[in-house]
């Protein structure tokens, strides 16, 4: 499990509406989990959960983390 939360450009921690993140349930830490398993010779699942984001925000994060994998998968293609 990994917790995140928002900084400035020098690493202190800022709240996420003033990182001007919109909603007004963002928490202070969020917290993630992302779990890899093997499925095949080549080929393996991604278990991703994230906790602590609004639900106003849910899909705008779903995209963001589909967008990652899609980028990580290009990235394990080419090598």
């Amino acid at each position: 499990m990994i917790t995140d939360q928002f900084s400035d450009e020098n690493g202190k921690y800022m709240s996420p509406k003033d990182a001007g993140m919109p909603g007004e349930d963002w928490p202070d830490t969020m917290r993630y989990t992302v779990e890899f398993k093997k499925i095949g010779d080549n080929e393996s699942e991604i278990h991703i959960v994230h906790e602590g984001i609004p639900k106003s925000m849910h899909d705008d994060c779903v995209s963001g983390w589909s967008s990652s994998i899609d980028k990580l998968q290009n990235v394990v293609e080419q090598h």
